[in-house]
């Protein structure tokens, strides 16, 4: 039994210290994960003025699913723009979603951009949409029918 005893307790004062580690944002994410938006939102917002690009990116995917805040497109595209402006691959992805899709105004060649600036960090969702923008390409699809992808890479030089 004593034998048992140590190891438990050490296990135990670990998972305690790690608790204590958790800082604002992982405070965030729990939050989140437990589907209590808010909470994660009134996290995340204090956390976005000190310029740290991962919760501005979450408090805009928030924006962008209205979940703990109204849903407003622009906000999100706001708090995405300036985690993606600080080299935030996980930003840079979804902004280039959203000119993809035209969410907020459709731009082919931004899209491109944010897509390679995420793959160029190995970041497999921009590389993925970046493949996928020279397969339109190649096949002269384009982006909705149209050869915007199409121009947006031919003007890259590559």
């Amino acid at each position: 039994m004593n034998r048992l005893v140590l190891p438990l307790l050490t296990v135990l004062l670990l998972g305690l210290a790690h608790a204590a580690d958790a800082g604002p944002f992982e405070e965030a994410a729990a939050a989140y994960d437990r589907h209590d938006y808010a909470a994660a939102v009134r996290l995340w917002r204090a956390l976005v003025n000190e310029g740290n690009a991962k919760p501005q990116h979450r408090l805009g995917l928030g924006y962008a699913k209205g979940e703990g805040v109204t849903r407003d497109v622009a906000q999100a595209v706001k708090w995405i723009r300036l985690a993606a402006d600080q080299g935030y691959a996980d930003a840079q992805s979804s902004l280039g979603s959203y000119y993809l899709k035209g969410d907020v105004l459709r731009d082919a060649t931004e899209a491109v951009k944010w897509f390679r600036l995420a793959a160029n960090q190995q970041h497999a969702r921009g590389q993925f949409f970046l493949a996928l923008s020279y397969e339109w390409r190649s096949s002269g699809a384009g982006l909705r029918g149209g050869g915007e992808v199409v121009q947006a890479l031919s003007g890259t030089g590559e």
